[in-house]
């Protein structure tokens, strides 16, 4: 029996065995996994410290984080940053202890700033449980040293005496305030931030908050096993720098210009850019609206003591006023361009081989298109001119030749190769496009493409003008604009360089060597003549754009310069928009402003003459030398022939009002007998004109119809001169014909295309 009763109990032995070294299998996997676990938390230090003082944490506050400065290209600080103290009151520690600590605080607080003690102890009953009650905000370090010396020495002087008061509760917050050493310079490049620095409200501040701001670090208080207080920090990461493309004097000069001439002269508004063509990097860009970046609501500067008083009650019109303010012109305004743009269509023409260069073209003061008489701004007109005199002398009737010969569909497709309805790509918000601005193949008429072949009837930026520009005087690159040229950290490391972008190839070599030659040509003997500099190779093309509606005269005249001509290192642009005198088309506004900042900044860019400077020359050459400008008549009343002329008409003025539904502009002359009182294009009593032709009876001017498709036009080759231009066919091939027929539905008269 008893062998039996061991028999059954061996069995039972062994199943407590297997279960016991399963639960020890168990245990042992668990507590490896546990040491993994910590194993991986510890690894990461700062995970784990902020693990374990989340837990036995009493306090904590944030580090402010520096934001990254934004510095000129030669490292001069537009953007940065200045330490600032926010005071805080502790009201749990201010009561502690029976309220010993009470008086003594509010007594330092109201001696070193004059506090009012009744909004002190209001703070103190209303919130005693509290640690954390900001009660002035961005206070100065001199301010904050105040409170901080008259705090030690009360409480040392208690110490040395046995006193049992203190001064206890109050404490400062650290964070930084930005701020712009030059006010007002750049203020739509730069933009600017919030109150508290972090959050970029307009310009590069806003485009690059992200770079520009940081993370804030942590500082936890907690006490150990034995008690005592520990204190663990976590350092804040401070934003990076932005090293921009603007160069400081640069753009003071352009500054002083600008604000000189709103103030002698007067306009609507004024625009500059001065740009690097080879690389799109942008030296300046100045405008009318500047304002104090570091009191960017400030309207005083911008409004009539007037207009302040209303907007004292009106918070939604001071918004509107104040973004209006801010707005960067230079991208986000859109005008029609005038004549800086007539380069881009004789580009388009060379490019596409529509034209060779060598043609020549008769200028009788107009040309009749689509039953409207288009006028040149010389209406007796300028005789005939080879391609690059077309461009020197600004003539709008050579332009709509070669418009003919490009054709529609090529003219639209060079708008857009050229960016004109596209974003430019520069690094600055809120820029416009102006993409429902132009005309398309489809509906582009002969009358819109033989007034958009010299800049009127769309719309473009200052800074795509400027970017196309500068594709033409590097050689056919177009690259974005650029603002930011490298990014760095507070210990000056690179972290990225922003290079130049190459967009696309706008034009062959070839081809840019022709136009810039006809810019230099524009400048030599043309009408840019007043923007010239003795000593100096400069290209240039004036601008003269009638704003809508047409029949107020109002204008845009503008100036683009290069310098030098052979290898421009310098572009700029100008632009005012309604120049208060008496002619407002006078483009020599425009080119007088350029002039005067480039005699500035050349010398400092280290651009020095490379021609010979005579010793009495000290001004820039007349525009018209050999006279006045072209008057409509001799006074016996006999009218004066067309002249071929080489030296070209000073002022610009467009007078186009048979496209846009208007009577043709003639100063003094009244409608007679036989003329067209309604100015729309046909005499009393004759039938409607035909489409691209004059009524009848009246063809002392040639039609649109009336220009050959191919590479000839009526005025032939200039005698005795094979190529007047002086260099080589750009484009390598033949001209091609132009189509006769209508390219597209032709929106109204005088109106440009619907947005």
């Amino acid at each position: 029996m008893r062998t039996s009763r061991k028999n059954k109990v061996k069995p039972f032995y062994r199943y407590m065995q297997r279960k016991l070294v399963l639960l020890f299998l168990i245990g042992f996997m668990v507590l490896f996994g546990l040491s993994v676990v910590l194993f991986t938390i510890a690894g990461n230090d700062v995970e784990y410290k902020q693990i374990v003082l989340n837990q036995q944490s009493y306090e904590s506050r944030d580090i402010a984080f520096e934001r990254g400065e934004i510095l000129d290209r030669n490292g001069t600080v537009l953007a940065g940053n200045e330490r600032v103290y926010n005071l805080i009151l502790d009201p749990k520690i201010i009561l502690s202890d029976d309220r010993k600590y009470t008086e003594t605080t509010l007594n330092a607080l109201t001696e070193c700033y004059g506090y009012d003690r009744a909004e002190l102890q209001k703070i103190l009953d209303e919130q005693p449980g509290s640690s954390y009650v900001r009660f002035e905000k961005q206070m100065s370090e001199e301010r904050k040293e105040l409170f901080d010396t008259y705090e030690a020495e009360f409480n040392e002087n208690q110490a040395k005496t046995g006193g049992k008061q203190k001064i206890a509760g109050v404490w400062f917050e650290e964070e930084y305030r930005r701020i712009y050493p030059y006010d007002n310079l750049a203020s739509q490049v730069i933009g600017f931030t919030s109150s508290d620095g972090k959050d970029g409200r307009m310009g590069l501040e806003a485009y690059y908050n992200d770079v520009l701001n940081g993370v804030n670090g942590r500082e936890y208080g907690y006490f150990d096993d034995d008690s005592t207080r520990q204190r663990e920090i976590e350092p804040a990461k401070n934003g990076y720098t932005l090293v921009s493309t603007i160069d400081l004097y640069v753009q003071q000069v352009c500054q002083k210009y600008v604000d000189k001439y709103v103030n002698e002269v007067g306009c609507k508004d004024v625009g500059v850019i001065v740009m690097n063509p080879q690389n799109a990097e942008i030296l300046a860009m100045a405008m009318k609206s500047s304002y104090n970046l570091n009191d960017p609501s400030d309207l005083s500067g911008y409004c009539t003591p007037e207009e302040l008083a209303a907007l004292e009650n009106n918070e939604e019109e001071r918004t509107l006023k104040m973004n209006e303010m801010w707005k960067n012109h230079c991208i986000s305004d859109t005008f029609e361009p005038g004549s800086t743009a007539k380069t881009f269509t004789i580009g388009a023409a060379l490019e596409e081989g529509k034209i060779t260069g060598n043609e020549a073209y008769p200028c009788g003061g107009s040309l009749w298109v689509g039953g409207h008489e288009i006028h040149c701004h010389n209406e007796l007109g300028h005789g005939t001119l080879t391609v690059t005199q077309t461009l020197m002398s600004s003539c709008n009737v050579g332009l709509m030749y070669i418009a003919k010969a490009t054709t529609a569909e090529v003219f639209s497709r060079y708008q857009e190769i050229f960016g004109f309805g596209q974003l430019t790509g520069i690094d600055l918000p809120n820029e416009a496009s102006a993409s429902g601005l132009l005309y398309t193949a489809e509906n582009m008429d002969p009358t819109s493409l033989a007034t958009n072949s010299f800049g009127q009837n769309y719309n473009v930026t200052m800074i795509q003008i400027a970017a196309a520009y500068a594709s033409v005087l590097n050689g056919g690159n177009y690259y974005e604009p650029r603002l930011v040229r490298q990014i760095i950290d507070e210990n000056g490391a690179v972290i990225e360089n922003t290079s130049k972008v190459l967009v696309r190839k706008t034009l062959s070599t070839s081809t840019c060597e022709f136009l810039k030659n006809a810019l230099f040509q524009t400048v030599e003997g043309g009408t840019g003549q007043k923007a010239a500099i003795p000593g100096y190779r400069m290209g240039g093309k004036t601008g003269t754009a009638e704003k809508l509606p047409r029949d107020e005269d109002t204008f845009i005249v503008s100036f683009v310069a290069d310098i030098p001509a052979d290898y421009p290192e310098v572009f700029i642009y100008v632009a005012i928009d309604e120049p208060q005198v008496e002619k407002q088309s006078d483009s020599s506004q425009a080119t007088e402003l350029c002039r005067n900042i480039l005699k500035e900044i050349l010398p400092y860019l280290n651009i020095y003459p490379t021609e010979d400077i005579p010793e009495d020359e000290t001004e820039a050459p007349e525009e018209n030398p050999d006279g006045e400008e072209p008057q409509e008549g001799e006074e016996d009343g006999e009218e004066e022939a067309p002249n071929p002329i080489t030296i070209i008409d000073n002022n610009e003025e467009y007078n186009n009002g048979g496209f846009s539904g208007e009577k043709p502009r003639h100063d003094e002359e009244e409608p007679g007998e036989g003329q067209d009182p309604e100015g729309d294009g046909q005499q009393d009593g004759q039938p409607p004109a035909q489409e691209g032709q004059p009524p009848e009876g009246d063809r002392q001017n040639p039609s649109w119809d009336d220009i050959p498709t191919g590479n000839q036009p009526p005025g032939g080759q200039p005698s005795g001169n094979e190529n007047p231009s002086g260099n080589e066919d750009p484009s390598g091939s033949e001209a091609n014909a132009g189509p006769d027929q209508d390219p597209g539905q032709n929106p109204e008269d005088g109106q440009t295309p619907e947005e």
